[in-house]
């Protein structure tokens, strides 16, 4: 069960103003949670994905962030998802990583299933 604030006016928070900020949220979800901003003024702002890698879920295999910062890459396996859809981008992985809604208000975002 998953129902999280972020309140962009909190100045931990400033990054995710701008698109390309990301907030790691460790205790949310079932292996964490990165909430991404793809764009500005838009409904679909922006992403939370489950930071498990769907290729073997039960071997608690967490994605990271690659350097270029637009793919999210299992250490176990090497999947890469993208971070802008969840989508896989490389496998052996073949089912996407499990998106939360989320919900822009003015100065908050909700993140929740």
């Amino acid at each position: 069960y998953v129902n999280y604030t972020v309140y962009l006016t909190n100045p931990s928070n400033y990054h995710l103003r701008v698109p390309g900020g990301y907030l790691i949220l460790p205790d949310e979800g079932n292996l964490g949670i990165i909430l991404f901003r793809k764009t500005l003024g838009d409904p679909d702002d922006f992403i939370a994905l489950d930071l498990t890698c769907t290729n073997e879920p039960l071997e608690q295999c967490k994605v990271a962030l690659d350097g270029t910062g637009f793919y999210l890459v299992c250490p176990c396996c090497g999947s890469e998802f993208s971070i802008f859809d969840g989508m896989v981008t490389k496998g052996p992985a073949r089912w996407s990583l499990k998106e939360y809604e989320t919900i822009l208000t003015e100065s908050t975002v909700r993140i929740f299933n």
